[in-house]
């Protein structure tokens, strides 16, 4: 009698246990979730403060300040919802305007032309800025925080749109040009800057002006390579102006879809080259890759481009000899 009432008392004793223990095991984990939400939380408020300081022209609402800039700059009579529905459709607007003007993509003189006349840009762009995500937020500042560590504190924005990236970068202590082939852009670009006292920039018209070799830290290209009709050649450009232990930082966007102005289908051509022209892959943010300009010894540079060149080509030729999987 006295051992079954033991057993029943550890059985109990046991059962109370493990009942703290899961009681404890559920108030860890739900702490632990709620520190790292709230971790995440305080992370995403520092990235977005940071790209507030950046980009607010005055305190306040930055969509409301930016579409005021706007606004101001184009000497536009509509309302906030007006102009902010204008920018969400640039997107459309722009595609539209490529169709019917039959915009040829191999033509590089009528792509550049297209991308020098149209102002929808500002609007496309502008929407983009303001509907920044948290991701895109982080990536910034990463980037930032990335170019201050490697010392390289004088670079220039190729594309650079509205000037979002540069600013961006001006307001965080890097020294960033901006380079664009739309005049459209490079002035409500110096508009901003001088709205946000930074004076020391240059804008830089790609289709009259001239930029000196060797002269950048850094190079950024974001969402540019895809829109232009010799990406390669671009590049080649590009690894021109940097000086030796420049970095290059850009992104490839390769779609097959029409329903985009993006002209490079295939990364094939900029694979099998970027190597010879003296940069190196170091890294990544996302999907932008970082390359530095490096010096090799004669004629490295020549046989790399041959090796990459062969690699490239092969293994597309492998890939063409694959059966392809029957749709269902």
């Amino acid at each position: 009698m006295h051992s079954r009432s033991g057993n029943l008392t550890r059985g109990l004793m046991l059962g109370e246990c493990v009942v703290q223990i899961k009681e404890g095991v559920k108030a860890n984990l739900f702490q632990a979730v709620f520190l790292r939400f709230i971790g995440y939380c305080r992370r995403m408020q520092h990235y977005q403060d940071h790209y507030l300081q950046a980009l607010n022209t005055r305190p306040g609402d930055l969509k409301v300040n930016l579409l005021h800039e706007l606004r101001t700059h184009l000497k536009l009579s509509l309302s906030d919802d007006e102009i902010y529905a204008q920018c969400k459709d640039a997107a459309n607007g722009l595609l539209k305007d490529w169709r019917a003007r039959k915009i040829d993509p191999t033509n590089s003189e009528v792509v550049t032309r297209f991308y020098a006349e149209t102002e929808l840009y500002l609007f496309d762009l502008l929407a983009i800025e303001i509907d920044t995500t948290d991701a895109r937020q982080k990536q910034l500042l990463d980037l930032a925080t990335f170019l201050k560590s490697q010392g390289k504190l004088n670079g220039i924005d190729y594309g650079s749109g509205i000037g979002t990236l540069g600013i961006y970068f001006n307001r965080h202590g890097i020294r960033c040009d901006f380079a664009d082939v739309s005049e459209a852009n490079l002035s409500f670009i110096k508009r901003r800057l001088e709205t946000r006292q930074l004076t020391d920039p240059r804008c830089i018209n790609l289709m009259s002006g001239t930029i000196e070799s060797g002269r950048y830290d850094f190079v950024t290209a974001f969402d540019v390579l895809e829109h232009v009709t010799a990406p390669v050649d671009l590049i080649r450009e590009i690894s021109g102006k940097l000086r030796e232990g420049g970095i290059f930082i850009f992104n490839l966007l390769c779609e097959d879809e029409d329903d985009t102005l993006h002209i490079m289908k295939d990364l094939n051509p900029i694979r099998k080259t970027i190597r010879g022209f003296g940069l190196k892959k170091v890294g990544s943010f996302g999907e932008f890759k970082v390359y530095q300009k490096v010096q090799r010894p004669p004629g490295v540079n020549a046989l790399l481009r041959c090796l990459d060149s062969i690699f490239w080509e092969t293994r597309e030729g492998i890939r063409s000899l694959k059966p392809k999987r029957a749709s269902t």
